[in-house]
This record gives C-alpha cells, structure tokens and sequence, in this order.
C-alpha cells in the first residue's frame, strides 16, 4: 500500500539521520552534487504533487533529506559550522514533514515543507556560496 511504502521510506530515513557524522574537510564536488540532486528533487517535487503521485514526493523529500545529511559530514567552505548544522539539520527536519505530509495525502502541508526547504536553501547559499 502507499502507506506502507511511506512509511518504510520514513523509517530509512531517520536510520540515514540518526547515523553519527564523521566531520571532514569541505568538498566541493560532493557538494555540488548534493545542489545538483537537491534541484531534481525539488522539481520532482513539483511535478509529483501535480500527479497526486505521493510516492514519488515521500522519494523526493527523502533524497533531500540525505543530501542534507552529507553535507553535515562537512565543515562548511566559508560561515560558521554552528548555522551550518542549524541549516542542514532544519532542512532535514522539513523533509521529514514533507514524508510525513506525503504519507497522509496532504498537499498543503507537502508544499509548506517544500517551501520550508526553498527558504533554507537560498539561506545557505547566502551564508556559504
């Protein structure tokens, strides 16, 4: 069932979360890989609220989540590691609400954590580009 697809997406999603970051020296191309799936799924966003396909929304804000969740393993490249984390765990915590929001059908709380998420990105990128 879709709730149970969702479900099991939600739950490797917090072992992903849950898992201890190991931090290290920035890398650029994992972070740039990160920026370029956290475009995919944020157009896959889009275009699976559209199609009512709320698997592919639990998906999308899962790999949100994980690219999050890689860049925390990181020093950030300029800005302090303390907004860092703040940014990245948030961003986290609003895929988790978008899994959450997929897993009961509901699209306006599917785009309030899309839009949570938007907000945190252009945030980042201010503080860290």
């Amino acid at each position: 069932s879709m709730k149970r697809a969702v479900t099991t997406i939600l739950v490797a999603m917090l072992l992903v979360v849950a898992s201890t970051a190991a931090f290290a020296e920035y890398d650029k191309s994992t972070t740039v890989g990160v920026m370029r799936q956290n475009i995919q799924n944020m157009r896959g966003l889009s275009t699976a609220v559209g199609t009512e396909n709320y698997l592919a929304v639990a998906k999308s804000f899962a790999g949100l989540a994980q690219g999050s969740r890689a860049l925390l393993e990181m020093d950030p490249p300029r800005g302090s590691k303390a907004d860092w984390e703040r940014i990245n765990n948030a961003l986290i915590d609003a895929a988790l609400e978008g899994v959450i929001a997929a897993a009961a059908e509901d699209k306006g709380a599917i785009e309030a954590a899309k839009g949570k998420i938007g907000a945190l990105n252009k945030e980042g990128h201010a503080a860290f580009k």
